[in-house]
């Protein structure tokens, strides 16, 4: 961790951890020279403090990139405490994905006469993230992994089976 440290940053580091709940975080502010520290949150069974320095870091670089008034932070929870104690946890990735999926069909709105109504389309939102949380606790309980991984490798076979079709895979 020390060895991150440098001119640029890491400004803060806050590790906490809940005992009853057996859950550890991190939040690490980068640097915060041209605004409030903005990022995002990993949520990964093994998540370090080095790595969400790291990430904290990259958040500075982007924000100064694109020439907006924030400073790099970055969140890290580490999940895997629940798993052991038998307690199943969709992936933040799975759970939260309503608005990527509704984005979609904003997307197919934009570009076809297709005018979906919000109560069609928040009927296929909600039914799309039954299905995938229900795919990634049944590939959880059948493999024996935590959710976290499970949905992983659901994610990884769909852009695999994409990659095959087009072409992209080496086998």
């Amino acid at each position: 961790m020390l060895s991150l440290m440098d001119e640029w940053g890491p400004e803060r580091v806050v590790c906490v951890s809940d005992t009853r709940t057996g859950m550890r975080g991190v939040l690490a502010f980068a640097n915060t020279a041209r605004g409030m520290g903005k990022g995002g949150m990993r949520m990964s069974p093994a998540v370090t403090v080095a790595e969400v320095a790291r990430l904290a870091r990259v958040m500075t670089y982007k924000w100064a990139g694109v020439d907006l008034f924030f400073g790099g932070a970055k969140a890290g929870i580490a999940a895997a405490r629940r798993a052991a104690r038998g307690v199943s946890v969709v992936p933040d990735f799975v759970a939260n994905a309503g608005g990527v999926v509704a984005a979609g069909f904003a997307m197919d709105a934009r570009y076809s006469a297709f005018r979906p109504d919000p109560g069609a389309v928040f009927a296929a939102v909600s039914a799309k993230m039954r299905e995938n949380t229900a795919k990634v606790l049944t590939a959880a309980h059948a493999q024996g992994t935590t959710t976290h991984e499970a949905a992983v490798v659901l994610a990884q076979e769909r852009v695999r089976a994409a990659m095959e079709l087009k072409g992209r895979w080496r086998r």
